[in-house]
């Protein structure tokens, strides 16, 4: 059975990639955009989900590496005349030693508390310096981004955003299944029973910060292409939270939960958002429900365990009363 579940996984994921790129053939350019914000924030949140989910921390300031990986791919293109293809190498390179020394500074002390304030502090600091910053583009951000030269036109940045996504996808997937998940789990679950076995927790953190910053920099790369700009919201404190209420709605015990949850958001930030003032409010109730009711999310397989014995009891009572 749970054979089974895992090649299902992979299985929906080869099928959403085809519908995906058939998509290419028809649809309007407004419909292909709102298409690649969903799954570029699907990746965001699987790459969060690589912390909250496989190892238990919970980063309030996840979107840093996400604006990471925007704004540096703009201010390298945009400020410096640099060649797209090496920008997106120099991007890769910072943001994997900015990883490394936030990363260190959050997990040395074991404090899931600090962890989670600390890391919001973080991302609050480059907003605000973005902010105040004319070289960044303070609040009207860097506009102008070009993309890659093989995805200049809207319909090639929309297949080669399905592409990266789906390839980075299979990566997570692959290392969700790594014996380095596994030990990240063990570190999640007990502490000091990891330690016993000669488990380096810090380097085990460490190492799952800066393979989640990295996908969340693929991430804020595809948003700025997309967008042919930065913008402030790539860096911001909201697009963190954004991200873990996604882990939570889709539930992050489930592979593909993060996506689920991050379609959810995203469809009521651009089109519920577009029919009434009160998307929000009603995105705040549902978030509320999900963590009261249902803990584990829209996809946990102890809801649906539930939800099929009520099933089975009404079906039952249902019968009896037929005879």
């Amino acid at each position: 059975m749970k054979k089974l579940r895992e090649r299902s996984d992979l299985l929906v994921g080869i099928v959403l990639m085809l519908v995906l790129v058939a998509f290419s053939f028809t649809g309007s350019v407004s419909f292909k955009h709102l298409v690649m914000k969903i799954i570029i924030m699907g990746l965001f949140a699987l790459s969060l989900n690589i912390q909250s989910g496989w190892g238990g921390l919970r980063p309030l300031g996840h979107g840093l590496m996400f604006g990471l990986g925007a704004y540096t791919y703009a201010i390298t293109t945009v400020r410096m005349g640099m060649n797209p293809y090496l920008a997106v190498l120099v991007t890769f390179v910072f943001t994997t030693l900015v990883a490394l020394f936030l990363g260190y500074l959050l997990v040395r002390k074991s404090d899931d508390l600090a962890f989670s304030f600390l890391s919001m502090g973080f991302c609050t600091l480059t907003y605000t310096i973005i902010l105040k910053t004319s070289y960044l583009g303070v609040d009207a951000g860097i506009s102008g981004v070009p993309r890659l030269p093989i995805a200049a036109s809207d319909n090639a940045v929309y297949v080669m955003t399905i592409l990266v996504v789906g390839v980075a996808v299979l990566l997570i997937y692959l290392l969700s299944k790594s014996r380095f998940s596994w030990i990240f789990r063990a570190v999640r679950e007990n502490k000091e029973k990891a330690t016993c076995i000669g488990v380096d927790i810090v380097r085990v953190q460490l190492m799952g910060y800066v393979i989640s910053g990295l996908f969340a920099c693929v991430a804020g790369m595809l948003y700025t292409m997309k967008n042919n700009g930065a913008y402030t919201y790539s860096c911001s404190v909201q697009l963190s939270m954004e991200a873990l209420i996604m882990c939570l709605l889709g539930g992050m015990n489930n592979f593909w939960g993060p996506v689920l949850g991050a379609t959810i958001v995203t469809l009521f930030n651009t089109q519920v958002t577009n029919s009434t003032i009160y998307a929000n409010f009603w995105l705040g109730i549902l978030t509320l429900f999900v963590v009261m009711f249902m803990q584990g999310g829209i996809l946990d397989e102890g809801l649906h365990d539930q939800i099929r014995g009520l099933l089975a009891k009404l079906n039952r009572k249902g019968t009896e009363k037929h005879e």
